[in-house]
């Protein structure tokens, strides 16, 4: 991977996790420059210093340790970059173990049995195209409030709409995570959008759904009433636990409130000339839930859209040439075909008991925060301001585990989890991009390069809100970070929303550097300290089995994150990995803007020193070390003959 061009000073934050095993007593933080490391305690220790002014670090690895984990930690926060083909600039790292032994040579160690990421059984369905949409809505021209401003409303009352309605959506479908697409046979186009018009219909109702399926699928691919009614009910229950997690569902004004409307010229219309906009009042207490086959072979799992909380003249004063809106509180999901290495699938068991569970609160959980966080805020105070996609995505993560009894952690989560361990170091946290496979690709080496919206990305947002939620307060933390409307500043991601949810007086950058040391300690070295550590429902290490479409079943085997592979290969999936080992020379790894490398120091009988510098971050450096007994040798995914 070629280094790209600066876009400034970076800021970095060196840590050192060290496993190892013997002693007693827990961690301890210091400052200064070069530390002595504390004999390890059976728990762990995790000890935080301060690097030298001219941007090195060192410390000691003790002849006890049994292994060690270099940190090295980019501490800027870049935002999420726009246009097709994104970048993020890289900086060179240098570091080495010495030990008094003879040199042995750079480790790089080969994975053996595991695929690469192409050849994986089933890559879990995704929503980019929310966080996609997310993006171009803050890049679009603002809505603007007229005060005082009425639009006539349309009575709805409690299951004002009955079942067998006939409904035409406007379901968007062409490309997403920031490849290039046009738009194919049957779709029509609207500015850099694709849509299709499906006829639906709708099939169920309950205490808060309205399930409209699309007129293709009742009848064909297995699905019966049954689904429908299912998903009725399971939303209903999503429902409750997620207004009480997050927030309301509708808004305290009624009749809901209008944005200023315009022609379709974008020429503002007179008052007296504004159109019905959707009631967004809860007079009708229902959440419409549009089940498509649109989206078949897309990886696209659902959508949420804001425009479809807006009537077509909110939306000409922003963008004339739109596509338009459903004029519903509503979000979109797909049917039960999926693409996996042996084929295209079809498996009603798999949507109905694993893909539409996850999907409902994901998507829920986008519709509850433009509606708390924008269109609220908007008519509130006037500072409505949608979150980045680092926080919004993740909320919609944790939310698939806040439906579950206990918050216990769903089978989509743990896949998301196990992506991003998997090459943790190509991920940028608050850009949302990584360094990764052509997501869109289905050959079997495909080309890498910068991605929005990646497996990676959405499984480092879940770990970071499940962090939050686990250290600090659980729902009270959401709660503060839906109330936050910190207004963002140019050219960088806003984290002002998470400083606010810890409300412990830490820095972004604080929490950042505590999030990914409890990574580094997964789970067994965090010397009992409660900042390091996730709630026992998420495992960093161990073995599990998930569902796979198709009736198959696969183990994902967690070893916490991983060593960097080898970016000198054009296919770093299937390169080999970099570690320190004692008197093995120097290693210069590529470290990714916002992202963290997280690099295998091996043990020394006599004991190692690990050192390190960023030259370009003189100044700008932190550097910690976390003790346990771990390695990160064994991460797989895949069938049990493989892991």
């Amino acid at each position: 991977m070629a280094s790209k061009v600066s876009f400034g000073m970076p800021m970095l934050l060196f840590a050192l996790a060290l496993a190892g095993c013997g002693g007693g007593g827990g961690g301890s933080v210091q400052n200064g420059g070069i530390l002595p490391t504390p004999a390890p305690p059976a728990q762990g220790a995790v000890t935080q210093i301060s690097p030298t002014a001219t941007g090195g670090f060192s410390s000691t690895l003790q002849s006890t340790s049994e292994n060690g984990t270099l940190v090295i930690e980019s501490a800027e926060t870049p935002a999420e970059p726009t246009g097709n083909t994104p970048t993020l600039p890289e900086y060179a790292v240098s570091a080495n173990e010495t030990a008094g032994i003879a040199a042995t040579g750079v480790l790089r160690t080969t994975r053996g049995a595991v695929p690469d990421t192409a050849q994986l059984p089933y890559r879990p369905r995704l929503d980019p195209r929310t966080a996609t949409l997310a993006l171009a809505d803050r890049a679009a021209s603002p809505l603007r409030i007229v005060p005082g401003a009425r639009a006539p409303q349309s009575v709805r009352r409690a299951s004002a709409l009955a079942v067998g309605t006939q409904k035409t959506f406007a379901i968007m479908t062409n490309a997403i995570t920031g490849v290039t697409g046009t738009c194919g046979s049957g779709q029509l186009s609207a500015g850099s959008s694709c849509y299709e018009n499906v006829s639906a219909h709708l099939l169920s109702v309950s205490q808060h759904a309205y399930v409209w399926v699309d007129d293709t699928l009742p009848g064909q691919d297995g699905f019966t009433q049954t689904d429908w009614d299912t998903v009725s009910t399971t939303f209903d229950n999503d429902f409750t636990r997620e207004t009480a997690a997050f927030a309301p569902a509708f808004l305290a004004a009624n009749p809901t409130p209008t944005y200023e409307q315009c022609d379709a010229s974008g020429t503002p219309l007179s008052q007296t000339s504004y159109q019905p906009v959707p009631d967004l009042s809860g007079n009708d207490p229902h959440i419409s839930i549009v089940i498509t086959a649109a989206l078949d072979g897309t990886g696209e799992g659902g959508y949420y859209a804001n425009k479809d909380l807006l009537n077509d003249e909110e939306l000409n004063c922003s963008n004339p040439d739109h596509v338009p809106s459903n004029q519903l509180p509503m979000f979109v999901i797909a049917g039960d075909t999926y693409v996996t290495t042996s084929g295209t699938v079809q498996d009603e068991t798999f949507w109905r008991t694993h893909d539409m569970p996850r999907s409902l609160p994901h998507e829920f959980q986008h519709y509850l925060h433009a509606l708390n966080k924008v269109i609220a805020a908007d008519f509130t105070a006037r500072n409505g301001e949608q979150d980045d996609a680092f926080i919004n995505e993740g909320s919609s993560m944790l939310a698939e585990d806040l439906v579950n009894p206990g918050n216990a952690q769903s089978d989509d989560t743990l896949e998301a989890e196990w992506w991003f361990l998997y090459q943790a170091g190509n991920n940028s946290l608050t850009a949302f991009t990584a360094y990764a496979a052509d997501p869109l690709s289905t050959a079997p080496n495909p080309p890498y390069g910068f991605y929005r919206n990646t497996a990676g990305s959405y499984g480092e947002s879940y770990l970071f809100l499940r962090y939050l939620y686990d250290r600090f307060g659980g729902d009270a933390m959401l709660h503060r970070l839906y109330a936050d409307q910190s207004p963002r500043t140019a050219g960088t991601a806003n984290t002002d929303p998470v400083v606010a949810a810890a409300a412990n007086g830490e820095t972004f950058l604080q929490i950042y550097g505590d999030f990914v040391t409890t990574l580094a300690a997964r789970g067994v070295a965090t010397g009992g300290d409660a900042r390091f550590q996730f709630s026992p429902a998420i495992a960093l290490t161990g073995k599990k089995s998930v569902s796979l479409p198709g009736g198959r079943q696969a183990d994902v085997v967690l070893d916490g994150p991983r060593s960097p592979e080898d970016f000198s290969s054009s296919s770093p999936g299937s390169a080999a990995r970099i570690k320190l080992t004692p008197g093995g020379g120097t290693i210069t790894p590529q470290l990714i803007q916002g992202a963290t490398l997280f690099v295998n120091a091996a043990p020394s009988s006599s004991g190692a020193t690990v050192t390190g510098s960023v030259t370009t971050a003189a100044g700008k450096l932190g550097a910690s070390f976390v003790q346990g007994a771990f390695d990160d040798n064994g991460a797989c995914y895949g069938p049990a003959p493989l892991c």
